[in-house]
């Protein structure tokens, strides 16, 4: 091979590397739901002596974004996969079906289940099928921290 044809493969390899580069750039910066992923929980109390704990795990499978949902307490064990849709600033978690561990039924259709929104760094809670036990925490507030 001569030099002229050595240097327009090498160019022609280059410039395949900088496009496969950059679209991997623009489908990684396009991916509002990655700074989702992890655990949210919260949890609350109402005397006499009844508690109830929220956990969401976010993960990204294959390439969508599912939230495995898992609430335990007084009189309850629930456990649901959901869908994750949404952006940067907030995201909703939709219904999709019931996790193998689960007794307690809440829906079984694609409703919105919890929404969350970014306030500051702060994360707002929506409620929608799944409610709070007390009464008083059912308003858009802050309650899921991000623990992982």
């Amino acid at each position: 091979m001569d030099t002229k044809k050595r240097n327009i493969m090498i160019s022609m390899c280059m410039i395949l590397f900088m496009l496969l580069g950059y679209a991997l750039y623009k489908n990684i910066a396009r991916d509002d739901l990655f700074k989702w992923l992890g655990w949210y929980e919260f949890s609350e109390y109402c005397p006499p002596n009844m508690n109830m704990f929220y956990s969401v795990n976010i993960i990204k499978e294959k390439r969508q974004y599912t939230a495995h949902i898992y609430i335990d307490g007084f009189q309850t064990m629930t456990r649901i996969k959901a869908d994750v849709k949404g952006g940067e600033k907030s995201i909703q978690l939709l219904f999709k079906e019931y996790l193998d561990d689960n007794v307690y039924s809440i829906t079984n259709e694609k409703n919105v289940l919890l929404s969350f929104l970014l306030d500051g760094s702060e994360i707002l809670t929506v409620w929608g099928e799944i409610t709070p036990m007390v009464l008083d925490n059912n308003r858009i507030d802050k309650f899921f921290i991000r623990t992982q």
